[in-house]
């Protein structure tokens, strides 16, 4: 019988034999060597808690920010999921591709709440690079669009992607005909024409980066009456949502469907919260009736979209 080896062969790594009654096995069995230290994350030289970025350690993921170790914001596994879904969403339709191809993602993930709606004229007020608006030219090809975008930049890019197919105005909405200051962030897609509030710059990990005087008009202004119906008013205005239903009153009457996003936490300083938008929906003969699974962190939803039909 041939003895047995404690190596395998040479250049393999370090293995023993299963010893059996009539020799031993064929196959090796891999020697992990000597127990390995539990890693140890060093300790930070900032707190972890006080940080409103990171809602808790219990369960975050330590990553360098700054020379510092801090603990990942909870939610941060499931807004990976989220991208994935979206990205997984926007690869099974064709038509979305273009945008794509323009360094645009399409807000796929509405689909979950629009899909089944009809519309004849849709408003994007927040249009920004046209991300919904992308969305919305492939659900309803047929309808009228009309975006409204402040920012020159995301403003280029919504017109590359939208090709024609919609109406762009270059102003902000609110209550008053004047121009104003829009809070300019690193991420465009959240400024404001309020300032960014601590909150937001640590939850969503951006500053304020400038300020831009922009055109200010009321909806009922820049819309003549007679709207072909259904008509849906998509709202995402980034704490200012309040100021533009104010200034659409003489439009109001006329939209079937509105869709907003609302913050339970004060985003941006001095912001309308959802139950002062709800309120005023509301009044207004509107109705919630479907909601999109919003941000969370420590499983409190901060902003999340929802559907307002008219009863």
């Amino acid at each position: 019988m041939t003895a047995s080896r404690p190596w395998s062969r040479a250049g393999s790594a370090p293995c023993c034999w299963r010893k059996t009654t009539t020799g031993r096995s064929a196959h090796p069995i891999h020697d992990p060597g000597p127990p390995r230290r539990a890693r140890r994350w060093p300790e930070p030289d900032v707190p972890l808690i006080d940080a409103p970025s990171c809602p808790s350690y219990k369960g975050g993921i330590p990553f360098r920010h700054g020379g510092s170790w801090r603990a990942a914001p909870l939610q941060e596994p499931k807004v990976r999921l989220s991208r994935i879904r979206k990205v997984m969403g926007i690869a099974a339709r064709p038509g979305l591709w273009p945008a794509l191809a323009q360094g645009v993602a399409a807000t796929v993930d509405h689909d979950a709440v629009l899909r089944d709606q009809r519309f004849a004229t849709i408003l994007d007020v927040g249009a920004n690079k046209g991300q919904f608006a992308a969305y919305a030219l492939w659900r309803w090809p047929q309808a009228r669009l009309v975006c409204f975008e402040p920012l020159p930049g995301p403003r280029a890019r919504l017109a590359a992607v939208t090709r024609g197919a919609a109406e762009i105005q270059a102003c902000a909405l609110g209550t008053a005909d004047a121009d104003a200051l829009i809070h300019v962030a690193s991420r465009a897609d959240s400024s404001s024409m309020l300032p960014l509030g601590d909150r937001q710059k640590s939850l969503f990990d951006m500053d304020e980066v400038g300020t831009l005087r922009v055109p200010v008009r009321r909806l009922d202004a820049c819309v003549s009456p007679g709207l072909a119906r259904p008509a849906l008013l998509k709202i995402d205005v980034q704490g200012y949502e309040l100021e533009v239903l104010k200034g659409a009153t003489g439009v109001l009457p006329e939209i079937d469907a509105v869709y907003v996003e609302v913050s339970y936490e004060e985003l941006y300083v001095q912001q309308a919260l959802a139950a002062d938008v709800i309120g005023f929906l509301d009044a207004a003969g509107f109705s919630a009736s479907r909601f999109l699974s919003g941000v969370k962190t420590d499983e409190t939803v901060v902003q999340q979209d929802i559907l307002f039909t008219r009863r």
